[in-house]
């Protein structure tokens, strides 16, 4: 089976440098932007919905007018996203046909820029994200391509901001950890539990592992820090949240619809404060905030049996 590696990055962020290196490495690597270009060319579906967008004027002379295409696409998100509709399922279907005659690769790699905003994350097994500052990203991209300022900085504003991306990832690789998990527990980001390692949470743990072998796999953790000192004072409402506290808010709100069940030892109007869309969700509520141990005793209503069942499906 081939290993797929997706490398995304703003513009100017040295993507293809990355991919020069897998390529070196004996990887091939599907450039996306080249073979976009070369699709927009000689696919026939994708010229004729062009043409039905823009008019004959897109393919004049029958040579792709790159100037009048980029100055529709960057022209506004609803522009992009007409473009983007017609382009982007042909490019999906072109790489995974590339991936199949790359089968006896043990890894192959694909280089976009708009790798998550294009949906390709679901086609490949791991992303790897280039990062530069914006304006070594602007200078560099100004002296590739011959290209103003203004222009330059219309297409970075054009793709999704790099923080937008790396949250994207994350969430995306905790719920390639989860989707096999039955549990969603409170605690610091996933890893398997280890009595000698994660003492603290084997401890909350220690009953259910107990009483259904093999609970560990399926538990996962992720901790919403609420309290600031040794006097656990709430943070005061105008500090707003902390940034493990909005990633862990969102990371919650990805996975509610990943059929998992919810832990929580804190009282449901606090969560659901939180994560209003938690209401929906699977939960369980634990009676004790300072005991939070899954037990029979500490699930309030029968979540205890609720769990069990679940990790036993």
């Amino acid at each position: 089976m081939t290993v797929r590696i997706g490398i995304t990055g703003g513009i100017g962020s040295g993507k293809s440098v990355v991919s020069r290196l897998l390529e070196v490495m004996g990887i091939p690597v599907y450039i996306s932007d080249m073979e976009t270009k070369q699709l927009m060319v000689a696919d026939n579906r994708i010229r004729g919905e062009l043409i039905a967008l823009l008019g004959e004027e897109v393919y004049a002379g029958g040579i792709l007018n790159k100037t009048l295409l980029a100055s529709y696409l960057f022209g506004s998100p609803e522009h992009a996203r007409q473009v983007n509709g017609i382009v982007h399922p042909r490019v999906k279907e072109d790489f995974r046909q590339w991936v199949r005659q790359h089968a006896g690769c043990s890894m192959a790699g694909i280089e976009s820029a708009i790798l998550i905003e294009a949906g390709f994350a679901g086609e490949v097994d791991a992303v790897v994200m280039v990062y530069a500052p914006e304006e070594v990203r602007v200078q560099r991209a100004m002296k590739r391509d011959a290209s103003s300022r203004e222009l330059i900085e219309r297409r970075i504003r054009s793709q999704m901001s790099d923080e937008e991306k790396r949250f994207v990832i994350r969430a995306q690789t905790q719920a390639m950890l989860l989707e096999d998990r039955a549990i969603f527990y409170s605690g610091p980001e996933y890893k398997p539990f280890n009595d000698e390692q994660d003492w603290y949470w084997a401890k909350k743990t220690r009953i259910i592992r107990e009483a259904v072998p093999g609970a560990e796999t399926k538990i996962a953790a992720v901790q919403l820090m609420a309290y600031h000192s040794r006097k656990y004072k709430p943070f005061p409402a105008k500090m707003g949240l902390l940034p493990s506290q909005e990633y862990t808010k969102r990371l919650v709100k990805y996975l509610i619809d990943k059929n998992v069940i919810f832990v929580y030892a804190r009282s449901k109007a606090q969560w659901l404060d939180f994560v209003p869309e938690l209401e929906n969700a699977t939960c369980v509520e634990l009676s004790s905030i300072r005991n939070a141990c899954l037990s029979e005793k500490n699930c309030k209503d029968g979540g205890f049996e609720k769990i069990k069942a679940a990790l036993t499906e």
